[in-house]
């Protein structure tokens, strides 16, 4: 996983983490642990995106391609460009944390 630190639309950190030991559920409770308030992926489950919502994290997914070209569409507000879209999907989602 590679966790950027944003602040005022600019990357001010980032550091690469291995969660591949760890299961789903125990990964979105490192996010609360960690403060992490976005995701930016691929693909995930139905109930994995209503877990994450209930914590409160905005999901964004359904986004493929080089993470550098990625973080650059979405400090540009650029996400729904067709060139980030996952093949077979025909356009990104976002799912939101519940009110």
């Amino acid at each position: 996983m590679l966790m950027i630190d944003i602040d005022q639309g600019r990357e001010i950190r980032r550091r690469e983490i291995s969660l591949e030991k760890i299961d789903a559920i125990e990964r979105v409770e490192v996010f609360v642990r960690w403060g992490i308030r976005k995701i930016i992926c691929a693909g995930v489950s139905e109930l994995m995106c209503r877990y994450v919502a209930s914590k409160d994290i905005m999901l964004i997914s359904g986004i493929a391609g080089e993470s550098e070209k990625i973080l650059d569409a979405y400090l540009c507000n650029r996400l729904d460009d067709a060139c980030f879209v996952m093949p077979g999907r025909q356009s990104l989602t976002k799912h939101h944390s519940p009110p």
